[in-house]
């Protein structure tokens, strides 16, 4: 086997690989044995054709097989010749093939990325002092309250922001029902004792917020509306309406009180050891906030104190990702698609920013586990299999079968290597208080 490698761009190689004709008929024999014991030809029991007939009619297939296996043999002793590691590989071409000749081919890989680790021991970050207030402690137990909280129906009270407001409505554009225009959402023309929360940021419809407030159950009102340009419904977009409402009922927001029933439902004896209760939760809490804000602090300082290329097939797949989940935010938050379409660069652009951000810092990371020897052991990775079979209540052979076949095991690994190397490092840099 004749090996040579160029290197065509940042992290990129281009291996051209040949053997001689030796090594070719040897496999094509071996691929001729293997398709005539399992050729089916008109006039014979399956594999019993003799070769002259089985290679003049399967020479195609005889050919193809000869040159997957020795393109994976070949390929691999490659590689593992010139000790490459590779990524990806990018490209294959077959450039000569004969019995006669040999084989030869190209093979084009992107490959780890080859940089001196900086010296991370120097990093400095700062860490607030982590306390919890009364005020802190109060404001929780309000939270937990509000979540308990129950709509009740209060005769008399005036609609405000955070209420539901339960209404009939109708709604017509120039005098045509809003009900017939729309193919879709057609409750926007006409509705029923519908739920509306009162003071919402993105008015179903729009000037309702405003007109609602300070009504009273039993109130009947009209108001003229005008949907805007990007409205959701395209029939109604830009469209001048009129809605004609009865505020049946107003259901204000009770929140439980802080009695013995209360803490009873919550699991604690008395008001004292639910205050300990939820200080020991927000100390957890702020904790883990304030350790990520150390670990943030540490990737931005080892990224700004390296520089390197990475892959561009990395690069590409994580850009992708990052493109995925910055629009996936986007649209949980309502952002509508034309206001999408116009952001289409500055969205790309900020996705590629945090692919690239992400691939150096695994590379780096990783490089710090191999040095200072913190990659995953196979008990740590047997530990992360029981503990997810536990969640899952099941058993943890089962589990490494799934992940084994999902090829998931290897981000396991790398999840337990990139928590091990950020905990080995919140321990060498220098932490001073804020």
């Amino acid at each position: 086997m004749n090996v040579r490698v160029d290197n065509t761009g940042p992290c990129r190689k281009k291996l051209f690989i040949s053997t001689g004709a030796d090594e070719v008929s040897a496999e094509y024999k071996l691929a001729l044995k293997f398709i005539t014991a399992n050729a089916e030809i008109k006039g014979f029991r399956k594999g019993k054709a003799p070769e002259e007939l089985v290679e003049k009619e399967y020479r195609a297939e005889i050919d193809k097989r000869t040159q997957d296996v020795l393109l994976s043999r070949l390929y691999r002793d490659a590689i593992q010749k010139e000790e490459i590691k590779v990524v990806e590989i990018i490209n294959v071409e077959i450039t000569d093939y004969s019995l006669e000749k040999g084989i030869s081919f190209t093979v084009e890989v992107d490959v780890r990325p080859e940089f001196e680790l900086p010296d991370y021991s120097a990093i400095k970050v700062k860490k607030n002092i982590i306390s919890v207030s009364e005020e802190d402690i109060d404001k929780a137990i309000e939270d937990i309250r509000l979540s308990r909280a129950k709509y009740e129906e209060v005769g008399g009270a005036k609609a405000d922001d955070g209420d539901i407001a339960v209404v009939d409505f109708e709604g017509t554009c120039d005098g045509v029902s809003i009900k017939t225009m729309v193919k879709e959402d057609q409750w926007l023309g006409e509705s029923k004792d519908r739920m509306l929360i009162v003071g919402t940021k993105k008015e179903i419809i729009p000037g309702l917020n405003q007109t609602i407030r300070g009504l009273t159950g039993g109130t009947t009102f009209e108001f003229d509306t005008e949907f805007p340009i990007d409205y959701f419904v395209k029939e109604l977009a830009g469209k001048k309406a009129h809605y004609k409402f009865v505020l049946k009922s107003v259901r204000k927001q009770i929140k439980p009180e802080l009695d013995d029933k209360f803490l009873d439902e919550i699991g604690v004896k008395n008001m004292e050891d639910f205050r300990k209760q939820v200080r020991e939760t927000l100390q957890i809490r702020i904790e883990n906030i304030e350790k990520q804000k150390v670990r943030n602090e540490i990737i931005g300082q080892l990224l700004k104190m390296s520089s390197f290329e990475i892959p561009q097939s990395l690069k590409d797949s994580e850009t992708r990702m990052a493109l995925y989940e910055i629009v996936d935010d986007l649209t949980r938050k309502n952002v509508d698609k034309k206001t999408l379409d116009g952001k289409k660069d500055e969205i790309l652009n900020e996705a590629r920013k945090i692919a690239e951000e992400r691939v150096r810092i695994n590379y780096l990371l990783h490089r710090i586990a191999e040095k200072e020897k913190l990659l995953a052991t196979k008990e740590e990775l047997d530990k992360a299999i029981h503990d997810i079979a536990e969640r899952r209540k099941t058993k943890a052979d089962l589990v490494r079968k799934e992940f084994e076949k999902d090829a998931r095991l290897a981000d396991i690994e790398h999840d337990i290597t990139i928590g091990k190397t950020l905990d080995f490092l919140e321990q060498k840099v220098t932490v001073v208080d804020a």
